[in-house]
Formats: C-alpha cells, structure tokens, sequence
C-alpha cells in the first residue's frame, strides 16, 4: 500500500497482516500541525506452522501412523479371533470324533444285534419250512396245480396247507393275524392244531367241523397265556377236504372265500364272516359241497395279493381285478397260471412295498 492513512489521534496501531515482508512508513504531527521526518520500520511476518510444508509432511506421517497401528491392531484382533476359532473348532472336532466314535461302537452293536435277530428269524424260517406240508402231496393228488407264496419278510404269516388220510386230502390256505415273526408264531400254531386236528377226527370230520375245532383251540390256546388279546387275534382260512372216491370238494371258510372256475363261468363261494380266534358272535362254520368236473379249476387263497396297492393310481388290486385276472388266465397251463400271477403282481406293486404275505392255491381237476 503507498498512500498514507488518514491522520489518527490514537497512538496505536493495529495491523492484520499475512505472512511476508512489510516496511512501514511512520510520521507524526505535533499540535502545531508541524509534521516529524519519516521513520521506517521493516516488518517480517512468518508463515503459520499450519501452513507449513512440515505441518503437512506431519499430517502424511500421523496418518500412515495411524494406520499403521489400526490395521496392526485390527492383525492382532484377527490373530486373536483366528486363535479363539482354531480352539473352538479344536474342541468341536474332539467333541464330534467322541460322538463319532459313539455312533459306530452303536452302529457295530445295532449291526451285530441285527445280525444276529436276521439269523434267528432265518432259522425261524426254517423251522416254519419245515412245518409246512410237503408239496409232494400235492403233487400227487393233484397233476396240475399251483402254489403262489410269497413272504413279506423272512418268515410268515400265511402259510399252505395239506394232509393227506386214506381216501381224503385236506387242503388250505390260511392267513394268520400280523406278518413277520408274530403271524409266524401264529402259523406254526395253526400247522400244529390242523394236524393234530385231522388225526382226530379222520373221516368223521367236515371241513366246517375242522373249523369249529381249530377256533376252540386257537381261543383256548390264546386265553391260556393269562393276557388279554384283540378280538382280531387268531387267522382266517379257506380249507377244503378232497374226496379222492366221489371227486367231491367239501369247503368251509373264515373270510377266505373259494373260486370255482368250470365251462359255466365262475361261482364264488364265501367264507363266513368271523375268524378263527375270539368273535362276539360264535356260530358254526358254513358247509359247502361241490363236485369239479375234468378241466375245472378251484382257487383259495389269502387276502395279500388283492390287498396290495399299486398301478397308475396306487390303488389296491381288489377281489374285482384278482377274479378278472383268473377267469383270463384260467384256460392256461397252472405253471403258465403260476408264472403270470407273479408277474402281474410285480408290475402292479412297482416300487410300492410288499403291504402283506401272500398264499394263492390253484387247483385243476
């Protein structure tokens, strides 16, 4: 600035300068108006260190410092949670081999008991083989017939059977209450009581007799163990007696019913509506006599195979389709029978599970 200020009574001045040189150029006035000489002043003013090159390099260093220590602590935090992780992660790895151990010394005890319940019910199924009749009976009596069984698991609940007493062969086809090793138990029971049954009676007998018998042994037999059983505890049976003189079957049933294809089409003859166990209604069996003729052919069987879901809609086969079946394949030979029953079946049960055992008898005259 070159030009003076205007003249000022306060001695003071106040300047407000930016950094830099200054000189100043002072004169004073007396009262008289008489003005001194000039005098000048040299004025250096220093930059503040805040805009200082040092200032900045300052900020650049405190910064990188202090990200020097965030990031050195946020490594030793990680370092940290990376050491509490790996000791979680260490004790959760010993935890999980304990149990792992655990399951397999379970695994190797369900294994071995299963194991070992597999070879009892296996001997089981012997044991009941052993009891069923012995096919050569059928054989024998019977040229052409067929025997359709099928087990849902190892041993069974229904079963075949067949005896032979001079001039008569009893036959039948019984399914027993459960499947598995109970039915079974129950089969065996019921092998044992037709036995001994049959020697008793002998010719005297009537199939609808045979019957009566067997429920009052089987009711006998299941009250006698001091427990208290469902209604539906004990089997139901088609049983036939084969005259082998007149050519006569005598038949009774309890639900099992009977189907007697001959050139007249098909007659059915039912089984009476109560089982061979405990009912609250006990009547006498119904009698049934009928006299097949050359190339007629006589099924009994259990209510597996009808009962069983399957096809497009998963639906049971049903009685409907089991008699349709039959009256299709009836005129073919029994093996040819035997054979195609089976295939059906599987092809209708698919993936589904096998839902019952399964005993179908077919007999030609």
């Amino acid at each position: 600035m070159s030009s003076w200020s205007a003249w000022n009574a306060n001695p003071d001045i106040n300047l407000f300068l930016e950094s830099g040189k200054y000189k100043i150029r002072i004169r004073a006035m007396n009262i008289l108006g008489e003005i001194s000489d000039e005098k000048t002043i040299n004025i250096s003013v220093k930059q503040p260190f805040t805009k200082s090159g040092w200032f900045y390099l300052f900020i650049v260093v405190a910064f990188i410092g202090l990200f020097i220590i965030v990031s050195r602590a946020r490594e030793l935090k990680l370092i940290h949670d990376k050491k509490i992780l790996e000791e979680k992660v260490r004790l959760r790895t010993i935890e999980i081999q304990k149990k792992k151990e655990q399951i397999e010394i379970q695994r190797d005890e369900i294994f071995k008991q299963k194991e070992e319940i597999t070879d009892s019910i296996e001997y089981a199924s012997r044991i009941q083989t052993a009891m069923f009749s012995d096919k050569k009976i059928f054989e024998k009596n019977f040229k052409e017939h067929f025997i359709l069984f099928k087990p849902k698991d190892i041993v069974s609940g229904d079963y075949y059977w067949i005896e032979e007493l001079g001039d008569k062969v009893y036959f039948a086809a019984a399914d027993c209450t459960g499947h598995g090793v109970p039915g079974a138990l129950m089969s065996m029971l019921g092998i044992s009581f037709l036995n001994e049954i049959v020697n008793t009676v002998k010719k005297d007998g009537s199939a609808a007799k045979i019957l009566e018998l067997l429920r009052e042994k089987i009711i006998l037999s299941i009250s006698s163990s001091g427990e208290k059983h469902a209604p539906s505890d004990g089997l139901d049976i088609a049983l036939c007696i084969f005259d082998k003189n007149k050519k006569t079957i005598n038949y009774s049933g309890a639900y099992n019913p009977l189907y007697h294809f001959s050139k007249g089409g098909l007659i059915e003859y039912k089984g009476d509506r109560m089982p061979i166990g405990s009912y609250p209604v006990s009547k006498n069996f119904t009698n049934h006599e009928l006299k097949p003729k050359k190339g007629d052919v006589i099924y009994i069987f259990s209510d597996g195979y009808a009962d069983q879901f399957g096809g497009p809609k998963d639906k049971k086969f049903s009685c409907q389709r089991l008699k349709a079946e039959l009256a299709e394949i009836v005129k073919l030979s029994m093996d040819k029978q035997h054979e195609n029953l089976d295939r059906k079946f599987k092809l209708w049960k698919g993936r589904n599970l096998q839902l019952d055992d399964i005993v179908l008898i077919g007999v030609k005259f």
